[in-house]
């Protein structure tokens, strides 16, 4: 598969991905909330919905860097240093994300908040947080070692 195909495939990915951030937190974020506010719950209606919606800017910040990492891609820059700085950034932000998540939902627990249900799916959600900054911090590493590698070749004659 040829660089600027897989670059576009990507692209593709990121683009659906950003979609459906904007679904979850523009329909389904609030939904949730509004139903919860029918409830006996009505009192978490605020709290959740300004909560949740803190999460979103690491991801999306984390999608514009990897955008940007599918474009040097396309120009035959991916094992470079900026490509693995961009990608120790997104294991920062993945995991400050995870952080703030499960640091904001056992305290809305602890003040009696959230529903244990909805801490037992933020652990989910956290999981696959703590997956995508692991998976990010790999691939940092291995474009550092590959782009020292390719200086030294582009050095030697």
């Amino acid at each position: 598969m040829s660089q600027g195909k897989l670059s576009r495939l990507l692209k593709i990915i990121i683009i659906i991905m950003g979609m459906i951030g904007l679904v979850f937190y523009c329909y389904v974020e609030p939904a949730w909330c509004r139903d919860m506010a029918s409830g006996e719950f009505g009192r978490l209606r605020v709290p959740w919905l300004v909560f949740i919606s803190f999460t979103a800017g690491p991801i999306y910040a984390g999608l514009v860097l990897f955008w940007r990492i599918c474009s040097d891609i396309q120009r035959d820059r991916s094992f470079t240093k900026a490509n693995a700085a961009r990608l120790n950034v997104i294991s920062v932000l993945a995991v400050s994300d995870v952080v703030y998540h499960l640091t904001g939902s056992v305290i809305l627990t602890i003040l009696d908040m959230n529903h244990p249900g909805s801490l037992l799916m933020t652990l989910f959600i956290d999981v696959v947080g703590i997956s995508v900054a692991i998976a990010a911090a790999v691939l940092a590493h291995l474009v550092t070692k590959a782009a020292e590698l390719k200086e030294d070749s582009d050095l030697t004659i």
